[in-house]
């Protein structure tokens, strides 16, 4: 597991990354962080991926949804879909509601459905959970070398 400081979405479209996942909360809110850049830079409609009617559901804890941003690049995807974008986004549901709120079972539930669908792309993950979730920056650095344990390239690239 490599570590960068840089800007996540920038480096993904530079073609650095295939797959950058981000923590989310149960509404949807995209209004701080980096689900707030992603919302604003990425175009709105590709990160709202949850329908309304699923808005505060505590169900999606420990969830992943996922959309590409369209390209011409191909490359490997489950299901043996090959046109994948540029990269993928995914929302990983580590959270109930906005704030100082992430949990570690939700993040290991998220890393692991990432580490069976994802395991041969270039992930870029940034510290989810502990900027604005409040948790503690070891112990996330610790499950993702557990939890994506089968995930050949991965970077976690700290915001600067």
């Amino acid at each position: 597991m490599k570590q960068i400081t840089g800007d996540i979405i920038s480096l993904a479209i530079e073609g650095k990354f295939d797959l950058i996942p981000h923590g989310c909360n149960c509404f949807n809110t995209q209004g701080a962080g980096l689900a707030e850049q992603m919302s604003r830079r990425l175009n709105t409609h590709l990160m709202k991926m949850e329908q309304e009617q699923y808005k505060g559901d505590p169900n999606k804890l420990g969830t992943i949804d996922y959309t590409w941003i369209l390209s011409t690049v191909t490359g490997y995807l489950p299901n043996n879909l090959v046109n994948v974008g540029e990269f993928i986004v995914v929302n990983a549901y580590t959270q109930y509601k906005g704030g100082a709120n992430a949990d570690y079972t939700y993040i290991r539930c998220c890393l692991k459905k990432i580490n069976l669908l994802f395991p041969h792309l270039r992930i870029g993950i940034p510290l989810i959970g502990c900027g604005i979730g409040g948790l503690d920056e070891a112990v996330f650095l610790k499950l993702v070398e557990e939890d994506l344990k089968d995930c050949k390239d991965v970077t976690i690239v700290r915001y600067g």
